[in-house]
């Protein structure tokens, strides 16, 4: 059985412990597109256009390589760009190449 999510007394007697559990820990969570299209959108403020920076959105991702409000370079939903992305900032990538970063 997994760890207990939370422990909790019903009332005043001692003996009213109530122990929860979950099966649902540590398994993988999967997001459904309509949940990939809210982020996007809460991302990058628009589903297709442009954004408040300016940069073009296809489907609520931004396929130029940017640097954030903070410096970060960013693609894709807010994928922070690693070393191992191979992505420098102002290169475009495809709409398929986003599926990677998506889950």
């Amino acid at each position: 059985m997994t760890d207990a999510v939370c422990t909790a007394t019903t009332n005043t007697t001692p003996d009213s412990n109530v122990t929860a559990y979950t099966s649902r820990l540590c398994r993988p969570w999967t997001v459904s597109t309509d949940g990939l299209e809210f982020m996007a959108v809460l991302e990058s403020g628009v589903l297709n256009g442009k954004n408040f920076l300016g940069l073009q959105v296809t489907d609520g991702f931004i396929l130029t390589a940017y640097k954030d409000n903070v410096g970060i370079p960013t693609v894709g939903c807010g994928h922070r760009i690693l070393d191992a992305d191979k992505i420098k900032a102002g290169e475009t990538i495809t709409l398929e190449s986003t599926g990677i970063f998506k889950k």
